[in-house]
């Protein structure tokens, strides 16, 4: 799974940081917070996805409206893994570090 976080990060950081860059570090600090939030989102929505199409191989789903219940309460199970003061606290500056590692690089390449 870390690969699939690592190219959810990387799609999340081309199109939604890449193109923000060009407004400054405040800009940038905020669309790193934002992008942080997009990948968390994305990656507990593929996490659910996945577990729910392991699940539904394994016939644990009445039918397909079951299957989709099932995902959207693991999504909630996975949301509420991330609400601890370490994993909230990783993704707030790690999405302020990578704006700002972004628009240093913008300012540099572009």
């Amino acid at each position: 799974m870390p690969e699939i976080v690592a190219v959810l990060g990387a799609l999340a950081g081309w199109r939604v940081m890449g193109p923000r860059t060009g407004d400054g570090y405040n800009g940038a600090a905020g669309a790193g917070l934002t992008t942080s939030a997009v990948m968390t989102v994305w990656s507990v929505f593929t996490f659910a996805l996945y577990e729910m199409i392991v699940e539904s191989t394994k016939m644990r789903y009445d039918g397909p409206m079951q299957a989709i219940i099932g995902m959207f309460e693991l999504c909630i199970e996975y949301g509420m893994w991330l609400i601890s003061p370490e994993v909230i606290g990783t993704l707030v500056v790690g999405g302020i570090i990578c704006g700002f590692i972004t628009e240093f690089i913008g300012k540099r390449w572009a």
